[in-house]
C-alpha cells in the first residue's frame, strides 16, 4: 500500500474496455467503505449511461466553479459510489486540458478530491486528447489491453512515452504501473505470451526495463454489455466478471479493505501503517 490511490484506467488503443474497467473497480471500492470518485474524462461521456446517471451535471459543472463546494455540487452517486461524469462533447474537452498548476486544472480536481476525503480517485481516462493530463495527475496507472498482439505494441509504446518521454512530468513509479487483460476469449494470446511479447519488444526499443506485470485476466463475457446498455453495474452481471475485478481491488487497497480487522473505527480504515478516512 503506497497510500492514496489515484488511478488512470488508459491505454493508447480505443475499445479496451478502460470505462467498463474503471467503474467496475471504483463500484468494488465504494462497496468496501473506501471513499470512491469515479471521474469520467470521456467526450462524449457514455459512463453515466451504462451505470443508470444523467449526463448532467458532469465536470463542466465543475470547472464553473472549480472549488470544493463545486465538486460536491457537481458529483452524482450511484449505491455507495461518486460520480463526476465527463464532457458532453469532444468539443468542451478542450476546457479541460489545462496545465497541472491552472486554475480549474485535472490535477487541481484530484487534489480537491484527495483532500475531501476519498482514499480512491479513479480517472477513466480516453485514448487520446486529455490523457496526458490525466497520466500527470495520477500515482497508479492500470494500463488496460486486449490479448493481442496489436496491444501489445500499442502498451509498449504507451509505456515508453510515459516512462521516457514524460519522464519527471508525472508521479506513476514504475512500481504502480500494472497491466490488466481484458475481453479474453479462448484462442487469444495467455496473460505469459502476452507478456514475453511485450517483454521482447521492450527490448528491441531498447527500454532496458522489463515491462510492467499482468495482474489480471477478465474473461470477454456478454452479459456484461447487455447490462450496460440497461443501466446496471457490470460488477453485478456475472460473477465470471466480478472475481477479478474484486481480487484487482484487493490487490491495489489490500485485503484488510472492509474486514472488521482492518478497521480503527467506521470511519478510518487501517492498513498495515497507514490510515485512510473513508466514506461516512
Amino acid at each position: 500500500i503506497g497510500g492514496l490511490r489515484i488511478m488512470t484506467a488508459w491505454s493508447r488503443a480505443g475499445g479496451t474496455g478502460k470505462t467498463t474497467i474503471a467503474t467496475a473497480l471504483a463500484q468494488a471500492f465504494a462497496r468496501r467503505s473506501l471513499k470512491t470518485l469515479l471521474i469520467g474524462l470521456g467526450s462524449p461521456d457514455v459512463m453515466p449511461l451504462q451505470i443508470g446517471l444523467q449526463p448532467e451535471p458532469n465536470i463542466l459543472s465543475w470547472l464553473g466553479n472549480p472549488t470544493d463546494d463545486g465538486l460536491r455540487a457537481s458529483i452524482q452517486t450511484v449505491g455507495d459510489l461518486h460520480v463526476l461524469a465527463g464532457f458532453p462533447d469532444i468539443l468542451s474537452e478542450a476546457q479541460g486540458d489545462k496545465p497541472a498548476e491552472a486554475k480549474g486544472s485535472l490535477t487541481e480536481l484530484v487534489t480537491s478530491a484527495a483532500y475531501g476525503g476519498y482514499a480512491a480517485i479513479m480517472l477513466d481516462t480516453p485514448a487520446g486528447g486529455i490523457a496526458p493530463r490525466a497520466v500527470s495527475a495520477a500515482n497508479t496507472w492500470l494500463m488496460i489491453a486486449r490479448p493481442t498482439v496489436a496491444d501489445v505494441w500499442t502498451s509498449v509504446e504507451a509505456f515508453r512515452t510515459v516512462t521516457q518521454k514524460s519522464a519527471g512530468q508525472h508521479r506513476i513509479t514504475p512500481g504502480n504501473i500494472f497491466v490488466v487483460l481484458n475481453q479474453r476469449t479462448d484462442g487469444m494470446l495467455t496473460a505469459d505470451e502476452w507478456h514475453r511479447a511485450a517483454d521482447a519488444a521492450c527490448r528491441k526499443m531498447g527500454l532496458g526495463v522489463g515491462f510492467p506485470p499482468v495482474v489480471s485476466v477478465i474473461p470477454y463475457v456478454p452479459e456484461v454489455a447487455i447490462a450496460q446498455d440497461n443501466g446496471r453495474s457490470a460488477l453485478d452481471s456475472s460473477d465470471e466478471f466480478a472475481r477479478p475485478i474484486l481480487k484487482l481491488s484487493d490487490m491495489l487497497f489490500g485485503n484488510a479493505a472492509g474486514s472488521p480487522s482492518g478497521r480503527d473505527n467506521a470511519n478510518t480504515l487501517r492498513l498495515g501503517p497507514l490510515k485512510i478516512r473513508t466514506k461516512k
